[in-house]
């Protein structure tokens, strides 16, 4: 009888834990979740890894977009500061468009002066922010080029190669190569 009584106990005990467990990850899947501008805004406060993190100004560039995925480009800088470039990923809600969970912040690639490009989702994704930049020209394996005219500045496009290898160049209005 003693026996039975300290068992009772001490599943009491194990299931009280285990229930608190289960809460404790629940909330931490919720914190996760942000909606909006402003919720992506802070977390890429949270997660860009520079020392004013909380105070520099930070704006969406852009975004590519897979699926239910989508990797955001973040900027950080006014206009009288050098700009960062930070491409994080987040799954978009199946029901709320404006809801996202965090996945990945991602290092983006320095292409010269406020061009970056990231590897993403079996291809690139590039973020064009220099106004001496009119042009991305993609070079695929089999020698097939495309020229992308950059229109606006931030300028976000993606470029998944159907043959598995490509080349770019960045180029100003007279078709020279920015490096």
């Amino acid at each position: 009888m003693i026996f039975g009584m300290i068992g009772v106990q001490v599943m009491k005990k194990i299931i009280l834990v285990l229930l608190a467990s289960v809460l404790i990850a629940g909330l931490c899947a919720c914190a996760r979740t942000v909606t909006g501008y402003d919720g992506l805004i802070e977390k890429a406060r949270e997660e860009i890894n520079i020392s004013d993190a909380d105070t520099i100004e930070i704006r969406i560039g852009g975004t590519t977009d897979t699926g239910r995925r989508s990797l955001v480009w973040f900027i950080t800088g006014s206009q009288y500061q050098a700009h960062e470039y930070f491409p994080m990923e987040f799954e978009i809600a199946k029901n709320d468009n404006s809801k996202f969970k965090f996945i990945k912040a991602y290092t983006a690639l320095d292409r010269g002066t406020d061009i970056a490009v990231r590897p993403w989702n079996s291809g690139y994704s590039f973020l064009i922010n220099n106004e001496n930049c009119k042009t991305l020209k993609i070079t695929e394996a089999d020698g097939s080029t495309e020229s992308i005219e950059v229109t606006a500045y931030p300028f976000v496009f993606s470029h998944e190669s159907m043959q598995g290898g490509f080349e770019y160049q960045f180029l100003d209005e007279n078709g020279n190569e920015i490096v």
